[in-house]
Formats: C-alpha cells, sequence, structure tokens
C-alpha cells in the first residue's frame, strides 16, 4: 500500500511474523533500514517507523573566460572533456567529465560538505579559484562555474640591424644569448630568457598588458623604442621586434 498525507499506512493482519519493506525511490536514501521483520500479536497495534532523506546534486559548468571576468557571459564556449572531481572529506570522492556543454553532474548526493574542484590542462590556467567548497542541502543542486583562459605565447625576435632603421631587413641577421626580460603592469619582473639562433626568446604568459625590455651589452645600443609595450589576449600568438646596432669606433 501507500502512505497518507500524514505519512501512515494501516494494514490488519493476522497474527504472524511479517516483513515489512519500503518501496525505494530515485533521489532519495533510507536513514533506518528499509526492510524489518515484525511479530503481529492478536489485538495488538504494532508500529514501524522508516525515515528517508532527499538526496542533492552539484552542476558544474566549465568555460573559456574569454573577457577575464571571472563569470560566464553569453557567448563564451563550453569546454568540454574536463575533469572534475568532489570529495566530502570522509572518502567519498567522485570524477565527472564535462560534456558539450561544458556541463559535469553529481547527483545522488548525500547533504553536507564538499570540496569541488578542476583537472587542470596543459596550456591553460584558472581565471576563477581552480577549487570551491560548498553545503548541499537535502535535495538541493549546488551549481558552481570554472573560468579558463589559455596561455598566450610571445616570441622576441633580436637581430642586428644594419642599416638602423628600426626594422628587420634581410640583409639583417639574428642575434643570439641576448636575454630579454618581461615586466608586468606594476613593474614585477615575471619572466626572462635569451635569444636562440633564430634570435627569438619564446615566453608562455597569462593574458595581460607587459613591458619587454633587453639586457643592454656592451657595444650596442637599440634601434628600436624600448620597453615594447605587449598587450596579449588569452590563446594569442605575439611577435615583437628589438633591433641592435653595434657602436662605431
Amino acid at each position: 500500500g501507500q502512505t497518507d498525507a500524514s505519512g501512515s499506512f494501516t494494514i490488519s493482519l493476522q497474527p504472524g511474523t511479517y516483513t515489512v519493506e519500503e518501496e525505494q525511490r530515485q533521489g532519495w536514501s533510507s536513514s533506518t533500514p528499509s526492510s524489518v521483520s515484525v511479530q503481529v500479536e492478536a489485538g495488538m497495534t504494532t508500529e514501524v517507523q522508516f525515515g528517508n532523506y532527499q538526496l542533492g546534486s552539484i552542476a558544474v559548468l566549465k568555460y573559456y573566460d574569454l573577457n577575464l571576468n571571472g563569470h560566464y557571459d553569453d557567448g563564451e564556449a563550453a569546454l568540454e572533456g574536463w575533469t572534475i572531481t568532489i570529495d566530502d572529506g570522509n572518502g567519498l570522492t567522485l570524477a565527472a567529465v564535462t560534456n558539450s556543454d561544458g556541463i559535469a553532474t553529481f547527483t545522488a548526493l548525500p547533504p553536507g560538505h564538499y570540496n569541488v574542484s578542476e583537472q587542470m590542462e596543459s596550456g591553460w590556467y584558472n581565471v576563477t579559484p581552480a577549487s570551491v567548497e560548498v553545503d548541499v542541502g537535502e535535495g538541493e543542486t549546488v551549481e558552481v562555474e570554472f573560468g579558463n583562459a589559455q596561455y598566450a605565447s610571445l616570441c622576441v625576435v633580436k637581430f642586428n640591424d644594419l642599416n638602423g632603421n628600426g626594422m628587420c631587413d634581410s640583409e639583417d641577421t639574428y642575434l643570439q644569448n641576448w636575454t630579454i626580460e618581461v615586466y608586468d603592469s606594476e613593474n614585477q619582473l615575471v619572466a626572462s630568457t635569451v635569444t636562440d639562433s633564430m634570435g627569438c626568446a619564446d615566453f608562455i604568459l597569462k593574458a595581460g598588458t607587459y613591458m619587454v625590455n633587453e639586457v643592454l651589452v656592451p657595444g650596442w645600443q637599440p634601434t628600436t623604442q624600448l620597453p615594447l609595450i605587449v598587450e596579449l589576449m588569452p590563446g594569442q600568438e605575439a611577435l615583437r621586434w628589438i633591433g641592435n646596432t653595434q657602436d662605431s669606433y
């Protein structure tokens, strides 16, 4: 039979031993045993109680945060194939992969506290925190958003500016083993490397505005105005040039 509006169900039975079971419903869990054995005696009412609670869920959205504002905006692309993990701190750990809509869903969760984290993919960085703490209530769906952006790449080419015109012409040659430095908007050094045989100093950087300078080698002078101001967008591949000419003696 089915319970009434008060949650009760009553049935008249002959004396004897009976097994009483409750129906298991999706989205619910039992706080008491779902099956009990009872002894029914003549003229007596035997009471059985079944306790249940609704399970919760966590829905995670992964998106490409193109404008780097830490919020999902219309038109920003969903990120498919990213691994999301939840952990309740008591031994329950679950993982799911985002679908084509950037969604990873965890269902049938007991109410409680969970840590939700993303597994970073190569070539990307997190714009929002990569791990958040959430509380899932009974029957509640908690929504979490993770925004990410692709690193940008910057190649700074050093060349021997033979005619001193500030441009890399066909007769100019590349300068190897020159140190190139990159500073952020607060004038803090964030990266430094030396040019290779093709005169290129390669950098992998987050999107943002940077100042690029060289460590000047004695006997040389720049023909390019320094520092270079470089604004990088997510996923951009940028190329910049720094020319130098040797002092005349």
